[in-house]
């Protein structure tokens, strides 16, 4: 039987989910003794590694991205979502946000 101090889990994610990640990666090490390696790039870089075949146990992003890796065979179907992350928008008083609203008709 392994030893659980030798395992590594590796996992990959978009940017936005980074530093939820490096908190769980660090309670679970904690819990199980298990070490979680995520590595957190841009979704493109992402997608990139994962379609030339580098292979990761574990992929953190939006569930569009997932639905396009299983289609292409780079991804298993078992999903299971874990947060939610929100978009906000400033825009300064007085201003009309025209790009925003023009790129989301």
């Amino acid at each position: 039987m392994q030893n659980n101090a030798s395992m590594t889990i590796t996992g990959i994610s978009s940017m936005a989910t980074r530093q939820l990640l490096i908190e769980l990666a660090a309670s679970y090490q904690q819990q199980t003794g298990i070490h979680l390696k995520v590595d957190s790039v841009g979704g493109v870089n992402a997608s990139n590694r994962i379609l030339a075949g580098e292979a990761f146990d574990l992929v953190f992003w939006p569930p569009m991205r997932s639905k396009a890796l299983i289609k292409r065979g780079h991804s298993c179907q078992q999903q299971s979502g874990f947060g939610h992350s929100g978009v906000a928008v400033a825009v300064k008083v007085g201003r009309t946000p025209r790009y925003f609203f023009r790129s989301r008709r």
